[in-house]
């Protein structure tokens, strides 16, 4: 992340997707579906995980759906990191209190060893459709009386513009509230996309501007082995890509002033 005086941070995940095989198309084998949760909550007990929470998100037949988070896993409660499980994803989530990047890293590895060591099918050389991201959710509040116009127009290198013929309408007034945008861009090195979204939301109880960089690609693609080393250097060529887009997106720090 880019230096400022107090770093707007809310959350770094990495996440590993598969088993979409067209969107809203899912296949899993069933071991995946009655096994893996146990494997690998043994394995992150096994490692000082030892804190575990069960969640229940099901079809209401009892059937786990796709890409919901249904175990977490801590060394102590309340503790970061924190390893998710759910059919279709495992994550590895830090958040902005004591965020450092090479803490984070190790987090990474840490969580990925653990996936890794129980074989999953999601990891077989011969798949298409594992996903490896990196997500990073940072936070921006505007001043009061301040809208989220004004403050991209003075914080942040994005252009909001809308045509004098729509917001002249007598019918609208000038008050131009809430922002949601996102664009999406190819990317070279790591091979995949990268994607920046800014939303007005409610964040920790105060309005604000939420900004999403989430840096993607195919595992097959990017990956020659399912090792910790190639996924980490996956991971540090992904973290210098969204660091990168946030420097660059941000003209100056409110934080730093």
């Amino acid at each position: 992340m880019t230096t400022l005086t107090n770093p707007p941070l809310l959350e770094a995940i990495f996440e590993i997707r598969w088993g979409e095989r067209s969107p809203g198309d899912f296949k899993y084998s069933s071991e995946e579906h009655s096994l893996l949760p146990g494997m690998v909550t043994s394995e992150a007990i096994k490692r000082g995980f030892g804190v575990t929470e069960s969640l229940e998100h099901t079809s209401g037949l009892g059937v786990m759906l796709p890409m919901q988070i249904n175990h977490r896993f801590r060394k102590s409660a309340k503790t970061w990191p924190c390893l998710q499980l759910g059919l279709g994803v495992f994550t590895v989530n830090q958040i902005a209190d004591g965020y450092d990047w090479d803490i984070f890293r190790n987090d990474i590895s840490e969580g990925f060893d653990i996936f890794r060591s129980v074989s999953p099918d999601a990891l077989k050389n011969d798949r298409h459709d594992t996903t490896l991201i990196l997500r990073y959710q940072d936070a921006f509040y505007p001043d009061e009386g301040m809208s989220a116009y004004q403050y991209i127009e003075k914080y942040l290198n994005i252009t909001v513009t809308l045509p004098s013929e729509y917001t002249s309408s007598e019918l609208l007034s000038s008050d131009l509230k809430d922002v949601h945008f996102r664009f999406n861009t190819s990317t070279v090195k790591p091979q995949g996309s990268i994607s920046v979204s800014l939303v007005s939301a409610i964040i920790n109880g105060h309005p604000g501007l939420l900004m999403e960089t989430v840096v993607e690609s195919n595992a097959k693609k990017v990956l020659s082995e399912y090792s910790v080393e190639t996924l980490l250097e996956w991971a540090e060529t992904a973290h210098d890509l969204q660091r990168h887009a946030f420097t660059s997106l941000i003209n100056k720090s409110p934080y730093s002033q």
